[in-house]
Order: structure tokens, then C-alpha cells, then sequence
């Protein structure tokens, strides 16, 4: 019991602080998501940032394509290509970035390169300058990679018409800006862990990426990320080709068109989200701190507080249930509900206590009254049984005799019900007490079936016993007062036929049994037979009883009782008790 109230106190402190857990949770929860939704927003602002700084460079490229489209040695067009090389190497020189520069017709010609003496190596994207002609605007190519032995370098083609007069396209100037210079500078960057930027072109094909440029460059993004990109997307979460959820941003390259050329800053989720659960788990292991702390103190601290007043209550009452009915909680008194039940608790044992008394009297009384009747009752009835031996003994006539048997048969019913009176009232005093015993059971059998065999003549019944050698552990006289109410309770029921004693094993015990072929007993009354004053039939003599006084000395000796009927056929009263040791001798003495 003080278990279960330290449970119950730790159960209410839980219950207690479970809203709090559940408002704290919730909160962190939202401010997880506001985390997440900031950082996010904070990567798009990132990346906006890189975008701007590194678009300028597209921006100069821009410009210094117009300077040389307006070089009149480029708008010659190829008359004087020495001319045209030398000052194309002139505005190129200081620029690092770019991998070359040259003069295209509108056919698509090489007329001039910075370098004069290798036009053969020059890689022109004619798709590039075709667009900037036919558009008559800045184009920036699609084509992401271009192939040069030795090695391979990874460059973006910049295209801007050229004009003649009255403004019609003749050619292009093309730009090729190594994005080998690019990877350096977003390496430049520092970058923290678990983040990655790449320059995407319209293909949605990578240009540069850091860390770790190949082997991704030149080649296309995840299709997932592609998915969202095409759908307007500029930030989110995606699995990438690394089959990892990272959250990225989207921002163009200057002021470029996002179709042309973008920077995506990405970074895998556990980076993103590291502080937002770090702070998480702390909250969540705090209240779990907090929670154990309360149920250990709620455990430990209650004893003095709840559990003592408690254990006082729980221990009076199990002394009141093993029937010391002077068991008190007694003062001084709590001024708690617990101190209110202590005092209700001492008010019910007095008055438990008085009642005992009052009932004990009333006990002795009524052990007085069926002392007298089983015995100072006795002795009159004696003495008329014996008048009626003397006055049968004389010459009398048959209707004498006759109702002389009358007289006796109504003696011998007055003397079994006086005895059923005194056994009934020992047992209910308890002034018998079992003594438990060796018992041979066939003498009892025997002693039993004698003291009934004329009671059963007289009703033409037979009266049957079967043979056993068998040793049971009980009290002989206790037990023979059951088998006793057994057999005269299956006479009385019993019309034509007969009764059957015997016994047999049943495992390590021994089962006897009262067979009768009465008028048996209806299945909802099976357990009303062993109740007090219960009859079957109304107009049967007697007190009612007999079968009472057996349930009760069966279990006063802890033998089990047990009946199985048939109306109209029949009943077995079956009493299963141990069996004696072969190490205990069996009592000897005749029935």
C-alpha cells in the first residue's frame, strides 16, 4: 500500500508538470521551426551577397566586351587582323580571369584572338555569338565545358555584337572566363563546414562548386533540385546527388537572369539544424532533469509528510483484521484529511469493540440456553425412553405397541434435532477446535452405517458400505459428525432405493462419498442446501440444519465439500481431505 501511494505521489507530480512539458515542447517546437525559417532565410541573403560580389566581374565583362566592340580596329572586321589581335591583347592585358578574347563575324569566321599566333587553339561557342548577334544583345553560353589538351578547362563563353554603321550586327566579340579563377574565389569564401556553392548555368549544369569542384563540374544538378529550380523555387529543402537532405538558396549571378547564370548556396541539414537542437535536447533534458528531481523527492519526501500518518492507519487496521479490537491510531492527531480518518478509524474500532462485547455476551447466553438443552433436557427424555423399554417388555396389545413405536420414533427425532442444537451452537461460539490426527476411516464407516440401519429399514432403503483401508488426517469426532449429517440427511430425502458410504484415492488424497437415490437437488440450489434452517421440502421434519453444520466443520477442518445432483434420480456429497503418512499409525479406536 505505501508503494502504491509513493506511486501515486510521483504519478501526481508527473500529471503536475505535464502541461508545462507539453507548452515547452511546443514552444521549442516553434522555435525550431522559426530557426529553421531564419536560417534558411539567412542562407538567401547569404547567397544574394556572393551573387552581388562576385556578379560585378559579369558586369566588367560586359563592359570591357562594349570597349572592344567599339575598338575600330575590331570593327574593321578582319581588314587588318594584326591590328585587330593587338588591340584586342591590349584591353586584355592586367585581366587575369579571362582564358581569351575574339573577333567573330556573323558567319560565325574567327577574325582575331589575343593570341594571334595560335588561332588554331582558340575554342569559339558559335551558338553563343549566333544568340548575341540574332538578340543584338549580351549573351552568356550554355556550353560549360571546353576541352584543351593538355588537361581540360572549364570556362564560360561571354558574347556582345558587333556593330557597323546604322547599327547593324556584323560580328561579335566573345570573352571566355575561366572558372578555374572562379573555384579560387569561392575558396576564398571560407565556407563553414557542411556548406557548398555552385554556379549553375541555364542547362542547369554546374560551372564551379566548392568544395570539391569535380567531378562536378560540367555536370547537371540532382533532379530533385533541378524539379524545384524549374518551378520557380529560389530556396528550400532537396535531396541532392549525395543523397543527403540539405536546405539551399538561390540567388543570379549580378544582374544577370536566374536562366543564365546562378550561385546555389546549399548546406546539409544536420549543419543547418545543429543549434536549433542542441538547444532543443537541452530544454527537453532540463525538464527531464527537473521530472526526475520531483519524483525522487516526491518518493523520498512523502514518507514523512504522507506515508508515515499512513503507515499508522495500515498498521492499526491490520491489527483490528487479526481481531485485536483494542488496536487504535490514537492522539495526538493530524489537522489533515489523514488526521480526520484516524480519528473516524478509532471511533469505528470502539464501536467495533462494543459490539464484540455485547455480541460475546449474547454468545454465552445462548451457550447457556443449548447447554441446557443438550443436556439437562437429556435426562427427562432418558428417562422416558426408558419407561418405554419397561412398558414394552409387558403384555400389551398391537395398538399399544403400536403407538408405543410412534412415541419412540418421536423420542429418537426429539433427541437428533437437541443434538443438531448443541453441535450448531459449538460452532458458532468456535468452542470447538479441530485436532488434527491419523483417523482410520472404516471403523467410522462402520459406526456410522450401524447407528443408521434402522432409521433406513424402517423406509425399506438399503443401507450400503464399501470396503476401505484407507488413513485420513483429521479430527475422528469432527468427522464423524459430518459423515453422521450426511447419511441421516440422505435417509430423510430418500424414498425408495438406498444410500452408498465409500471412499477412494484421489491423488495424494482421499475422497469420501454419500450416494443417494433420492429426490436430488435442483442445479440454482446447489450452494442454499448448506445455508441455515434451508429445507428442500417444507413439509419434511426437521430444523434444517444438518447440512449447514457440515459446511461449517468442513471448513474448520479444511476439508473440501463438494455435492453433485440429478432432480428425480439423486445425490453424491462428496468430503476430500488429506491423506495420513505412511509414518503416522492410524487411532484404533472402534466406532
Amino acid at each position: 500500500m505505501l508503494r502504491s501511494i509513493r506511486t501515486r505521489l510521483a504519478l501526481l507530480f508527473l500529471l503536475a508538470v505535464l502541461p508545462g512539458f507539453v507548452l515547452a515542447t511546443a514552444y521549442d517546437l516553434y522555435v525550431f521551426r522559426e530557426h529553421v525559417r531564419s536560417a534558411v532565410a539567412d542562407l538567401a541573403d547569404r547567397v544574394r551577397v556572393v551573387g552581388g560580389a562576385d556578379g560585378v566581374l559579369i558586369g566588367d565583362s560586359q563592359l570591357l566586351l562594349r570597349t572592344l566592340a567599339n575598338l575600330p580596329q575590331v570593327r574593321q572586321m578582319g581588314r587588318d587582323p594584326a591590328a585587330c589581335s593587338r588591340a584586342v591583347a591590349g584591353v586584355l592585358r592586367g585581366s587575369p580571369y579571362y582564358a581569351q578574347a575574339a573577333v567573330v563575324d556573323a558567319e560565325g569566321t574567327l577574325l582575331c584572338s589575343d593570341n594571334s599566333h595560335h588561332l588554331g587553339e582558340v575554342s569559339i561557342d558559335r551558338r553563343t555569338v549566333a544568340r548575341a548577334i540574332a538578340e543584338r544583345r549580351f549573351a552568356i553560353g550554355d556550353n560549360a565545358a571546353v576541352a584543351r589538351e593538355p588537361g581540360t578547362f572549364h570556362r564560360i563563353h561571354l558574347a556582345y555584337p558587333v556593330f557597323a554603321e546604322g547599327d547593324k550586327p556584323i560580328g561579335a566579340v566573345e570573352l571566355a572566363l575561366d572558372l578555374d579563377w572562379l573555384n579560387q574565389r569561392f575558396a576564398a569564401l571560407a565556407l563553414e563546414k557542411g556548406t557548398v556553392l555552385t554556379l549553375v548555368d541555364a542547362t542547369g549544369a554546374v560551372l564551379a562548386r566548392y568544395p570539391g569542384p569535380e567531378p562536378h563540374v560540367g555536370r547537371p544538378l540532382a533532379p530533385a533540385v533541378e524539379a524545384l529550380l524549374r518551378a520557380g523555387k529560389t530556396m528550400g529543402e532537396a535531396v541532392f546527388g549525395d543523397d543527403e537532405t540539405r536546405f539551399f538558396a538561390l540567388a543570379p549571378l549580378g544582374d544577370t537572369a536566374p536562366a543564365d547564370l546562378a550561385l546555389l548556396l546549399s548546406i546539409d541539414r544536420t549543419t543547418l539544424l545543429a543549434s536549433a537542437v542542441r538547444d532543443l535536447l537541452a530544454d527537453i533534458g532540463t525538464f527531464f532533469l527537473v521530472a526526475v528531481l520531483g519524483v525522487a523527492l516526491a518518493l523520498l519526501g512523502g514518507a514523512p509528510l504522507l506515508l508515515h500518518p499512513v503507515r499508522k492507519l495500515g498498521e492499526a487496521a491490520a491489527r483490528l483484521t487479526a481481531g485485536d479490537l483494542a488496536a487504535r491510531v490514537a492522539p495526538p492527531y493530524e489537522r489533515t484529511e489523514l488526521g480526520r480518518l484516524a480519528i473516524a478509524f478509532d471511533q469505528m474500532a470502539a464501536a467495533l469493540e462494543e459490539r464484540e462485547r455485547d455480541l460475546r455476551k449474547a454468545h454465552d447466553y445462548q451457550g447457556r440456553i443449548l447447554a441446557i438443552a443438550g443436556h439437562d433436557l437429556r435426562q427427562p427424555i432418558q428417562i422416558v425412553q426408558l419407561s418405554h423399554e419397561m412398558i414394552g417388555a409387558g403384555a400389551l396389545s398391537e395398538r399399544e405397541r403400536k403407538y408405543l413405536a410412534r412415541a419412540d420414533d418421536a423420542l429418537r427425532r426429539l433427541v437428533h434435532q437437541l443434538d443438531l442444537i448443541a453441535e450448531a451452537g459449538r460452532l458458532e461460539g468456535k468452542q470447538l477446535a479441530p485436532r488434527l490426527e491419523p483417523v482410520a476411516l472404516a471403523p467410522i464407516i462402520a459406526e456410522i452405517a450401524a447407528e443408521h440401519a434402522l432409521a433406513a429399514q424402517r423406509k425399506g432403503l438399503t443401507l450400503r458400505t464399501a470396503p476401505s483401508q484407507a488413513v485420513a488426517l483429521s479430527d475422528r469426532e469432527m468427522l464423524a459428525t459430518i459423515l453422521r449429517n450426511l447419511v441421516s440427511n440422505a435417509i430423510k430425502y430418500t424414498r425408495r432405493g438406498g444410500i452408498l458410504i465409500g471412499c477412494r484415492r484421489q491423488g495424494e488424497a482421499l475422497r469420501i462419498e454419500v450416494h443417494d437415490t433420492g429426490i436430488g437437488i435442483p442445479a440454482h440450489r446447489l450452494d442454499e442446501v448448506f445455508t441455515d434452517f434451508y429445507q428442500l421440502d417444507p413439509k419434511s421434519e426437521g430444523l434444517g440444519l444438518g447440512l449447514a453444520i457440515v459446511r461449517r466443520t468442513a471448513d474448520m477442518l479444511g476439508h473440501r465439500l463438494s455435492v453433485r445432483s440429478i432432480p428425480g434420480r439423486g445425490s453424491c456429497f462428496a468430503l476430500v481431505l488429506p491423506r495420513a503418512g505412511a509414518d503416522q499409525p492410524a487411532e484404533r479406536r472402534a466406532g
